[in-house]
Order: C-alpha cells, then sequence, then structure tokens
C-alpha cells in the first residue's frame, strides 16, 4: 500500500468538501489549508455521519459493511460529511493493519472523512502512527485535533490518546482558546476516542475528562465517541458524571464500526435518565445539525424495526463555571 501523503509541511487537499467547512488546524501550521466553500445549501441541512472501532484484519467482514454504508450515505445525502472515532485500525496501527482497512470499502473514503485516532491506532507507534500517514485530514501530526465549521455548527476533532504530558496540556490550551472565539455565536460538537463515562467496562476518564471540562465551560452541546464496542446514547452530564438537564453534555457512543462486539452491560448507569445501549449491532450514527438543535439516528448495516433516535436543543454555557 502507497503511502497517502507526506507528513512533512501537512499539505491537505480535500476534494468535495461540504458546505461552509472551514478549518482551524491547530498548532502546528498546515502548508496548504483545506478550502473553504461557500456553496449554500439551505435546503439540505448539514449532516454528519460517525462510527469508530472499524477494523480487525482478521475479521474484516463487518468492517466493510460499514464502509460500504458510510459510503452510500454520504452518496445518497447532500451537504454530509462522515467522521470516525477512532480505532480506525482495531488490531495495531501499522501500515499492514491499515492494509486490511485500505482495501474494504473504507478505503474509497480516505479522503471524505474527518477521523479522530483511538488507542489502537498508537498501537505500534505512539509518537508517529502510520494514522497521520494514511488519512488527508488527520490534523497536525503528533497532535492529531483540529476545528472546523459546519453550517451554524463549531466541530472538534480531539485526541484523547496523547501520551506525553506536554502534548495533552497544548490541546488543551488550544481548545480553551478556540471555544472561547466561538462559543457564543455556534452551537458545539466534539468528537474523541475514549467517553468519560460509559455503563461498559471502558469509560476513561483520565484520558478524556480534562477535554469534556473545558467542553462543559464553553456550553458544549453534544459528543461523540467509540472505545465501547456498542452503540449507546446518554443523558446530559457534567464533569461528575451527575446528570444535568440544564448545562450537561450528551454523549453517543458509537463504536460500531465492525471491531468484535461486546455485550450489553449488565448494569445501566442511567436507567431512568433516557440511556440507550444497543449491542451486537454494525452502523453508524446519523447527526443532522440545526441552527439551534440537532437530531440523531442510530443507521444499522440490517435494517430493524425501530432503530434508536433522539434530538437535543443547542444550551449557553454555565455561569461560573471554572474548568
Amino acid at each position: 500500500m502507497g503511502t497517502r501523503r507526506s507528513v512533512v509541511g501537512l499539505g491537505v487537499a480535500i476534494s468535495g468538501a461540504a458546505a461552509f467547512l472551514t478549518f482551524s488546524p491547530g498548532p502546528a501550521a498546515r502548508a496548504q489549508a483545506p478550502p473553504t466553500t461557500t456553496t449554500t445549501t439551505a435546503a439540505f441541512p448539514p449532516t454528519v455521519f460517525a462510527v469508530g472501532d472499524i477494523m480487525h484484519c482478521s475479521a474484516p467482514e463487518g468492517g466493510e459493511l460499514t464502509g460500504q454504508l458510510m459510503e452510500r450515505l454520504l452518496n445518497e445525502t447532500p451537504n454530509s460529511i462522515g467522521i470516525t472515532l477512532g480505532d480506525n485500525s482495531n488490531d495495531d496501527g501499522s501500515e499492514q493493519s491499515y492494509g486490511c482497512l485500505d482495501r474494504s470499502a473504507w478505503g474509497r473514503l480516505v479522503s471524505r472523512v474527518y477521523p479522530t485516532p483511538g488507542n489502537h491506532d498508537y498501537g505500534t507507534d505512539r509518537d508517529l502512527p502510520y494514522y497521520y500517514l494514511y488519512f488527508p485530514n488527520a490534523g497536525p501530526a503528533r497532535r492529531g485535533y483540529y476545528a472546523y465549521d459546519f453550517g451554524a455548527w463549531r466541530i472538534y476533532a480531539l485526541n484523547s490518546d496523547l501520551i506525553l504530558p506536554e502534548l495533552r496540556q497544548a490541546q488543551l490550551d488550544w481548545l480553551e482558546r478556540d471555544l472561547r472565539g466561538h462559543y457564543n455565536g455556534k452551537c458545539i460538537l466534539a468528537y474523541f476516542h475514549r467517553p468519560p463515562f460509559s455503563s461498559g467496562s471502558f469509560a476513561s476518564p483520565k484520558w478524556s475528562l480534562p477535554m469534556y471540562r473545558k467542553l462543559y465551560k464553553y456550553g458544549a452541546d453534544l459528543i461523540a465517541t467509540g472505545h465501547e464496542h456498542f452503540f449507546s446514547s446518554l443523558p446530559p452530564l457534567n464533569p461528575n458524571g451527575v446528570v444535568d438537564r440544564s448545562y450537561g453534555i450528551p454523549a453517543l457512543i458509537a463504536g460500531t464500526g465492525g471491531a468484535v462486539f461486546f455485550d450489553r452491560p449488565q448494569r445501566m448507569r442511567y436507567p431512568n435518565d433516557g440511556e440507550i445501549v444497543l449491542a451486537r449491532t454494525l452502523g453508524v450514527v446519523k447527526i443532522t445539525l440545526k441552527s439551534r438543535s440537532y437530531d440523531w439516528a442510530f443507521v444499522p448495516v440490517y435494517p430493524m424495526a425501530t432503530p434508536p433516535s433522539g434530538s437535543g436543543q443547542c444550551h449557553d454555557n454555565p455561569p461560573g463555571y471554572v474548568g
């Protein structure tokens, strides 16, 4: 498999970029910023399709199916983009492992998705994994976080798997600066790999809670993560994991991209607050972004009678919170 791009300079060319898409690439300047499009598509609301935990080389069938589904949805839905929620390679993140992803339907989508890395993507190289060579839109090398505008929304692709403390702190500093400049006029969606809260076994507050505190401070409206190999929708939570209907951030967990399934958790953390868990099902999440609200729906590979769906409103930031 040939190298997708040179990491040096991080020149990026995006074809078919969604309307209103603009980038803020974080602390490492790119040699060439992605183009800003100005085409008006008011009849078609901005739509995001999201999934993570995609490819196992030993069992590539699930990843192939979700890649086909993602491709169909992007082709059928005007003004849409695809995002990945980490563990694009659910093996060791090596070039060989990415070969399995590239030979699947996902190989046709490499320039059409806006990815985030996961722990398995860093499995072979903790400094500069092949992830950065493979995806044209991976963000600054060794950092992997960036932001862009999509309709009325500011979207943050964050890296929950940075190892070095100085890189984690640099991400937090950049995130706070960017949030400060955008939270007043836009709704906010953030996505990364490790969920801070979950009813499963892989909640990772040590890795993701510092980012979550910044997002909560500036009134983020929705997060999407992977890491748990099932689908889940969590109620709006504050950084203590307590339901907060005024300022909390709802979460969608969609590790349903093809990696080995996890069973449904035996005990739910928020059973009386609208928590949803759908296990052992392949699919992606559709998020429709409106001016001050959003709708979401789980789109399964194999049709089901009533797939999970929901909606939410954009909200203000909590007064006086210091995160």
